[in-house]
This record gives structure tokens, C-alpha cells and sequence, in this order.
């Protein structure tokens, strides 16, 4: 009854036992690389939980539920498809916790982007599936997160710019930077990254010359 972290990383199951509902004191909950494809509405009892990973899941999307977990810190999410990383949909009521540090990786549908322009306490994101028309939406959203330090964006498909020029100034502690996707050019604002520590860019098809805007880096 009083356990309080249940890692089941690895470990072959299908489905989320019930007795795991009824774990009140749980603090910390992995199912990482498990098998297990959903998880149920009632996920929203465990009020203790601070962090929940689902990572290398078959889950798609989480439950409406998930926003009763009011103590949550870090969701920690996302699945490979045929060697592809994709993120998971979540309920628009995701915006509502306000404890919520992690959020990664989710996927950018309907107007979930806009929603988490209110989440101003988070440090890490992750979105997938970030589409061009995605532009104004998302920076205005990470332009409001002032504490954030890594920030993990995941164009759609190759035929789609990841767009983030509309970012006036990056936020003012980002260290880690990721940018999976094709770039029309070297964002305005990267010179001002003052904090970074770490930098991936993959498939950013770039033709201007990338090194001298790293070499302004600190």
C-alpha cells in the first residue's frame, strides 16, 4: 500500500495491472518499453504521482484523466514507429498542471500548441509532428516559458519546414537545443543563446554555412 516507486521497465505486459490504481502513496511510475498500448481513465487517483514514463510504449494517446494527477512534475512520453520517433496526443486539459515541469513527447494536433502557452513553469518540451502552420502558435507558446532549458521539436514529415522565426528572443536559460527537421535558414535568434550547452540538428538540409553561428556560442 505505501510503495512509492514502481519501475516495470523492460518487463513483458500488456496491459497496466489494477492493483496499480489503488497505490496511492506512488510517487514515481516507468512502464518503459513495456507493451502496453493505453492507459485507463482512472490513471487520475494516483494524486501522489510526480513523474510517469511511458517511453517506447505502444500507447497513442493519454486519457482524459491524466490531468488529475495535480502533482505530476515530468510526463515523459512518446513511441517508435518503424525506427521513427512519435509523440503522444494529449487531452487539452494537459494545461491546466500547473506543478508540470517535463512534457515530452507529445504530438502537435488541434490546438494543443496554443493551449500549453499557459504551462510557464516548464523546463523541458518535446513536441512532434510540428507542422509549418505551426509557426505563430509555437513561438508565442515557448516564448512564455521563461524557465525552460531543453526544448525538443520534431518537424511533421520532409516535405514540411520546421518554422521558428517567429521567436523574438529564445528563452533565457535554454541549454539543450534539439531541431529534427528541415530549416530555410539559421534561426535569427540563435546567436542568442547565450546558455547552450548542447546542440542536435538533424535532416535541417541547411545551405548557409552553420559554424560560424556556433562559433559565436559561449
Amino acid at each position: 500500500k505505501f510503495l512509492r516507486v514502481l519501475d516495470m521497465e523492460d518487463v513483458p505486459v500488456d496491459i497496466l495491472p489494477d492493483y496499480v490504481m489503488y497505490l496511492f502513496s506512488l510517487r514515481y511510475l516507468s512502464l518503459r518499453r513495456t507493451r502496453i498500448k493505453e492507459l485507463p481513465e482512472s490513471i487520475g487517483q494516483l494524486r501522489n504521482l510526480q513523474t510517469l514514463n511511458t517511453m517506447g510504449t505502444n500507447i497513442e494517446a493519454l486519457p482524459r484523466g491524466i490531468s488529475k494527477l495535480i502533482n505530476l512534475r515530468h510526463l515523459l512520453v512518446g513511441r517508435f514507429i518503424s525506427g521513427n520517433f512519435t509523440g503522444v496526443r494529449i487531452p487539452s486539459s494537459i494545461s491546466k498542471m500547473k506543478k508540470l515541469q517535463s512534457l515530452g513527447c507529445i504530438e502537435s494536433e488541434g490546438n494543443i500548441i496554443r493551449l500549453i502557452g499557459s504551462m510557464t513553469q516548464l523546463t523541458f518540451l518535446g513536441i512532434t509532428n510540428v507542422k509549418e502552420r505551426d509557426e505563430e502558435d509555437l513561438c508565442a507558446s515557448i516564448q512564455e516559458m521563461k524557465v525552460l532549458s531543453r526544448l525538443l521539436l520534431f518537424v511533421a514529415d520532409g516535405e514540411e519546414f520546421l518554422r521558428v522565426d517567429a521567436l523574438s528572443s529564445p528563452p533565457p536559460y535554454l541549454d539543450r537545443l534539439d531541431l529534427i527537421g528541415k530549416l530555410e535558414k539559421v534561426p535569427h535568434w540563435f546567436c542568442s543563446l547565450q546558455c547552450l550547452t548542447h546542440l542536435y540538428m538533424r535532416g535541417s538540409s541547411l545551405e548557409e554555412d552553420l559554424l560560424p553561428h556556433i562559433e559565436a556560442l559561449p
